[in-house]
């Protein structure tokens, strides 16, 4: 695997000149960084020593690369950059689309109306200010994650001229060739979208009367005020609180009668209290179906008058005379 399977036509690693056939609206990330300025080789090419005084440090021994697990990192770091590029160029063109299908075909004015027409061109703030808005800042985002892009791309380049990728494993390798592509491809994506900019989106906002910095203006300001009214709004829950039900003591009082009690709770037998004496029993809190029957009788519960149902809380009491259960 040679140096040229990635960069064939300048062997030189310090060459600020980084892909021969790069788009001619975008020659590279750093260049559109500064404004589209030229970047020759005296940008990458080690400075020249001022005469005179010198003001270095304590020397230290430097590694100058790292070993494979770094190599590695910088590739895993360049994927990373990559993905997240073409997340914002896909955010790019979803909202330069929402824009020009909100502002409709655009005539082109003749010369004796133009100056009329763009005095009545009124700016469709409120409906476009939020796209505008997220389509700027993609774009800047883009070109921001692209600086980063192309310092790790270079970074790659330089290794796998210098022999590293030798060590790697295959499918770092092929990730290692495939750089080259991935770069021209977003240095071709930021051509499309300057181009997108520069002769669709500004001249349909300018033939408009609308002005981007007020757009982008306006929609920072509408999301602030919704964050504000959203911190000041309290947050209803939906969901129904579950309060759990704890165990309570509840007593049966028989001490006015003499024959013995059974006491029914939802059905279920709890226990007997004998005549003439008074018990304590455990439940859950809550409405419950208390049921009193005489012991040994044929008297069932669900009989008529047998069951009653009452809220059973810590210390309720029940009390039985000898004519009636209460």
């Amino acid at each position: 695997m040679g140096a040229g399977d990635i960069h064939a036509e300048t062997p030189t690693p310090q060459t600020a000149s980084l892909v021969a056939t790069a788009t001619p609206t975008v020659k590279s990330f750093a260049a559109e960084a500064v404004g589209n300025a030229e970047v020759d080789g005296s940008a990458l090419a080690p400075r020249k020593t001022v005469a005179g005084f010198r003001m270095e440090g304590v020397p230290q021994l430097e590694p100058v690369f790292g070993d494979i697990g770094a190599y590695k990192a910088r590739i895993d770091r360049f994927s990373k950059l990559h993905a997240s590029m073409a997340t914002e160029r896909k955010r790019f063109a979803t909202a330069t689309h929402q824009v020009q299908v909100t502002l409709g075909p655009v005539a082109k004015p003749s010369r004796r109306h133009r100056k009329q027409r763009a005095k009545r061109a009124t700016c469709p703030t409120e409906s476009i200010a939020k796209s505008v808005a997220s389509a700027f800042q993609s774009h800047e985002k883009f070109k921001m994650l692209g600086v980063q892009f192309e310092r790790s791309f270079l970074a790659i380049r330089d290794l796998h001229q210098l022999g590293e990728s030798a060590g790697l494993t295959p499918d770092y390798r092929g990730r290692v060739l495939q750089s080259r592509a991935a770069y021209q491809e977003a240095l071709g994506d930021l051509g499309d979208m300057n181009a997108v900019i520069r002769l669709q989106v500004g001249p349909d906002l300018a033939k408009r009367g609308c002005k981007v910095a007020e757009l982008v203006d306006y929609a920072s300001s509408q999301a602030e005020e919704k964050a504000i009214v959203a911190k000041a709004t309290p947050k209803i829950s939906t969901e129904s609180t579950v309060v759990r039900a704890r165990a309570v003591t509840f007593f049966v009082d028989n001490r006015t009668c003499s024959g013995g009690l059974d006491v029914y709770v939802d059905g279920a037998l709890l226990g007997h209290v004998a005549g003439g004496t008074h018990a304590a029993f455990q439940s859950l809190s809550g409405r419950h179906a208390l049921c009193l029957l005489d012991e040994g009788g044929v008297v069932q519960c669900g009989d008529t008058g047998t069951v009653r149902t009452a809220f059973v809380h810590d210390g309720f009491r029940l009390q039985r005379s000898c004519d009636e259960a209460k």
